[in-house]
């Protein structure tokens, strides 16, 4: 995420194996899917790394 917006990248199974990821968000696929179209509270779902980077993520998903 910058001042442009957000992205994603797939790494290949090499670089995701060498990285760590800075944020992230657990829970089943229809939580996800629930969480993107903000019908459940982000708090709902376990979340580490990055705080203020998942916040921004999910200012920008729910402008949308």
């Amino acid at each position: 995420m910058d001042a442009a917006g957000s992205r994603f990248t797939r790494l290949t199974a090499a670089e995701a194996a060498e990285s760590k990821p800075t944020a992230a968000i657990h829970g089943t696929a229809s939580e996800m899917a629930l969480l993107m179209y903000m019908r459940i509270p982000a708090g709902s779902l376990r979340m580490e790394g990055d705080a203020d980077l998942l916040q921004q993520l999910l200012f920008v998903i729910s402008r949308r």
